[in-house]
């Protein structure tokens, strides 16, 4: 029988040399909806959103690759993170799904809609837009490879990472990939490996492919991710699709504005057939 995964191979190219079991949590009954993580995060990070929607939802909250509980893997790139996605709904035998990613989760839930639109029933992209996007993560990069082998502390460690980035809300954020071992601390994602992932290389390979679905994307109006110009590929893309801006959101208006971007979701996932 083919699978996702096989047709994933005769449409869009070759396979990734490893694919990784996806480490996920479930809540809720309902129909399913898988939730994607950004860059640097994992499904804990949505543990909250999951429990809301998991009122109408059976909501799946997955680690990719290179976070979380997920495997390190030597490679990071679109099409890695759709293939694994792809192969952990075969493994889960979902037939149709909706799916709701952020930011480096929202590129692959795109790709995945438009390599599979057949095996969606919606799609939700949080703040993030079907193109190409430059390097922009040198800074954590570098405050994770700062070396802490001698602190003692979390304190410690936000004290030598801080050095190289003075945003104290991204630093906890990162901080949440820490491990205390007796000799200390250590980061359980693969610094390097993500530093050189290739993920925001774009989607020439989706040129002339369509989602022709309802799409819900939930922008911030603070954040330079999603800007006017790129509403234009959004509706190539994506011709049915809804771009609702949070005027005083920045990137993670999920949870910066929780409350109202669980009410535009809600009200979207709900008006669908």
């Amino acid at each position: 029988m083919r699978t996702i995964s096989d047709n994933f191979d005769r449409h869009a190219g070759p396979r990734a040399a490893f694919c990784a079991v996806l480490h996920f949590s479930q809540a809720g009954k309902g129909p399913p909806l898988i939730i994607l993580h950004g860059l640097f995060g994992s499904g804990r990070n949505w543990a909250s959103i999951a429990r809301a929607l998991g009122e109408a939802f059976v909501t799946y909250s997955l680690d990719q690759r290179n976070h979380g509980e997920s495997p390190a893997l030597p490679t990071h790139s679109l099409n890695d993170l759709t293939q694994d996605l792809a192969q952990w709904i075969d493994e889960h035998s979902l037939t149709r799904t909706s799916i709701l990613g952020h930011s480096m989760g929202g590129l692959v839930a795109m790709d995945f809609a438009l390599q599979f639109p057949q095996r969606m029933d919606s799609l939700i992209v949080v703040d993030v837009a079907p193109r190409a996007y430059a390097h922009r993560h040198q800074k954590e990069i570098e405050a994770m490879r700062a070396d802490i082998s001698g602190c003692k502390t979390r304190a410690d460690v936000d004290a030598v990472m801080a050095q190289f980035l003075p945003d104290a809300v991204i630093r906890q954020f990162l901080q949440m990939n820490l491990i205390h071992t007796e000799a200390g601390f250590r980061w359980k994602i693969p610094v390097e490996t993500l530093a050189k992932a290739t993920f925001l290389e774009g989607f020439t390979h989706n040129v002339g492919r369509k989602y022709d679905r309802p799409a819900l994307f939930i922008v911030g109006g603070l954040s330079d991710y999603v800007k006017p110009e790129d509403h234009a590929a959004i509706y190539s893309f994506f011709p049915k699709a809804k771009v609702v801006t949070l005027a005083d959101a920045g990137h993670w208006p999920h949870y910066s504005h929780q409350q109202v971007f669980l009410e535009h979701i809600l009200s979207f996932l709900k008006a669908e057939p």
